[in-house]
């Protein structure tokens, strides 16, 4: 079972400002490292939302998260479950899935970056890019396609984002779904999203429905 999750300013959610929801040492430990106070806050916010999130979809009593600086975060009593979020502006995007891996990167559309694409994107996703009717919206696209994918396999050095392809296959289509149909790279299932100026891709194991839920409160 998959879940995607997208809460508009989630640092005012009630859910994210409940203070009876309480994090693990290392994850506090985690916090205390982040340079602002805006920071803290934002990564506080997730973290009360992502357990929220679990005990509600996975019925599952105080899911407590746990990792420290530079490890993947797992959930200690339920580590078969696989979550992943991001954040951009004051949106969270959280995905979690049951069987399998799961990955979610949220960006802001923003510039193209020609830099960028020299050495991170292969020669396709640059010629997505270049002949794109707006190449700013592309560019944003593919960087969160390949976010998304190194989230869910861990696999982003074994890859190297210069050779890891990750170009939509398909026309974009109506909704906030912008393809019918999942991409199947190196063997995981990808899909985006675009919710105001904010895109979103998820990647997963298993190519079935990637469903999203809108709000959290």
């Amino acid at each position: 079972m998959k879940r995607l999750i997208v809460v508009a300013d989630f640092t005012k959610n009630k859910i994210g400002n409940d203070s009876s929801i309480l994090l693990s040492e290392d994850r506090i430990r985690r916090a205390q490292m982040l340079k602002s106070e805006e920071e803290v806050h934002k990564f506080i916010s997730a973290e009360r939302i992502t357990m929220a999130a679990i005990a509600k979809f996975f019925a599952l009593e105080h899911p407590q998260i746990v990792g420290a600086v530079g490890e993947k975060p797992i959930l200690q009593n339920r580590k078969d479950l696989s979550f992943s979020r991001s954040y951009a502006s004051n949106l969270l995007a959280l995905a979690m899935e049951e069987k399998g891996t799961i990955g979610v990167d949220a960006e802001e559309i923003k510039k193209a970056d020609a830099m960028v694409m020299k050495y991170f994107f292969t020669e396709k996703e640059k010629e997505y890019v270049e002949h794109a009717v707006d190449p700013d919206f592309a560019f944003s696209l593919i960087w969160t396609r390949k976010e998304s994918f190194i989230k869910c396999t861990g696999k982003g050095l074994q890859y190297g984002f210069h050779l890891l392809d990750t170009t939509p296959t398909q026309e974009k289509g109506g909704g906030q779904k912008m393809f019918a149909n999942n991409d199947c790279v190196n063997g995981y299932a990808i899909n985006s999203y675009q919710i105001g100026n904010t895109v979103l891709s998820v990647c997963s194991e298993r190519d079935d429905e990637f469903p999203l839920f809108l709000q959290m409160r």
